[in-house]
């Protein structure tokens, strides 16, 4: 998948953009026209404080759930993020850990140096534990009930916009 970021400002040439690194929500500069750029309305909005995901197709809501989200040792960070890609899963490990699908996003856990061998990307994705929806008990991810996580990377491009506030 191609390399995309959250374009924030544009100025003389040069766009600063969100950059997936830790720290979280730390932006850089590239040159305009080094890439390729497009523009679309979806964004997602996450409350900590009362377990709700939102998606948005400009002032249109078309997907609302509760979520899990991470617990107090390892809780999921605030800030601006992006969705980097969409990943299906249901069909290689159907009633796995991860759901139906896995929509990584720019931000990492600030709790975990390292997640299943690997670096500890915050993900929104399925769940094969729906009872625990509206709770605080994951790594720090982000667990959406299968039918909505379908829905979310049906629609939403790499690039959409995820805003988490507590």
């Amino acid at each position: 998948n191609p390399l995309v970021f959250v374009v924030t400002a544009e100025h003389e040439g040069w766009l600063r953009v969100l950059i997936p690194s830790r720290p979280n929500n730390q932006q850089g500069w590239v040159r305009a026209g080094d890439v390729t750029r497009s523009t679309h309305t979806f964004r997602v909005e996450l409350d900590l404080s009362d377990f709700t995901l939102k998606a948005y197709d400009g002032a249109e809501v078309f997907a609302e759930t509760k979520v899990v989200i991470g617990k107090a040792t390892t809780p999921t960070p605030v800030g601006t993020f992006y969705i980097t890609e969409a990943l299906p899963r249901g069909k290689f490990n159907p009633g796995g850990p991860y759901g139906a699908w896995i929509l990584p996003t720019s931000g990492y856990s600030e709790a975990l140096d390292e997640f299943d061998d690997g670096l500890p990307v915050i993900a929104l994705h399925g769940t094969n534990n729906p009872g625990a929806i509206g709770t605080a008990v994951s790594n720090g991810c982000v667990r959406i009930p299968d039918e909505v996580v379908s829905q979310l990377a049906e629609r939403l491009p790499a690039g959409t916009p995820v805003f988490v506030t507590a």
